[in-house]
């Protein structure tokens, strides 16, 4: 039987909904998801919303537990390994512009825009324009390898780094990431492999590490709470 139009409209806006109240921290890690309470907040069905909470899990952002929808919680190990999947990605991507050729001056300049635009969200403190170009930045390399199946793999994951990434609001700015994306493009443009993958790889680290020192702070779980409030800045 077809999804009626209604119905897979009505997934999609409750999918997006959820998602982002996720990734906002709204709804916190370990919190217990009611389909009922949440059919009567969106004014939906309950098949939607139970459907739209199944590709959440999918996502990675929702773990169901005897029955119940629960928001996936995370530690310092699975930051790693989310990291580990997100850099062996690029380092295949990387390996496949280089044998290429490396970049074309139209694919270079397009990420120099970008790490433009990320650059001044970073000098005007906008959070959500900051993630999003930061993402866009390494999602436009991937597509850049021409590899389809890297690019839906990475998108399995998107969603979980997005909100791993959001985060780094709890720490100051550090203008590290702008120059590793911009060490990135020279390497690529260049067609340097070990270069390439140097900077992919450090660009990994830096930002485990700042993780790391999130992770750690004694008022992390408190600190989260804000998160949401951080964003909306």
């Amino acid at each position: 039987m077809k999804t009626s139009p209604m119905k897979a409209s009505q997934v999609s806006e409750a999918f997006e909904i959820m998602k982002e109240r996720i990734i906002s921290y709204e709804w916190q890690p370990g919190s217990h998801l009611s389909s009922n309470q949440i059919t009567t907040e969106l004014g939906m069905s309950r098949t939607p919303i139970e459907k739209a909470l199944m590709m959440l899990e999918q996502y990675g952002l929702v773990n169901i537990e005897n029955g119940k929808f629960i928001v996936s919680t995370f530690d310092l190990t699975d930051l790693i390994e989310l990291y580990q999947v997100k850099e062996a990605l690029e380092s295949e991507a990387v390996k496949i512009i280089v044998e290429k050729g490396g970049l074309t001056k139209a694919q270079a300049r397009q990420l120099r825009q970008i790490v433009e635009s990320h650059s001044h969200a970073a000098s005007t403190e906008d959070d959500r324009a900051y993630f999003r170009e930061g993402m866009s930045f390494h999602r436009s390399i991937l597509e850049m390898s021409g590899n389809s199946r890297l690019c839906s793999m990475h998108d399995l994951i998107r969603y979980q780094n997005e909100r791993a990434q959001l985060l780094n609001v709890l720490l100051p700015r550090q203008s590290d990431s702008i120059n590793e994306h911009m060490e990135l493009i020279d390497a690529l443009e260049a067609g340097d492999l070990d270069r390439a993958l140097r900077a992919s790889s450090e660009h990994s680290r830096n930002t485990i590490a700042r993780f790391r020192k999130i992770l750690a702070s004694p008022s992390f779980r408190s600190a989260v709470l804000g998160v949401s409030s951080l964003y909306e800045k």
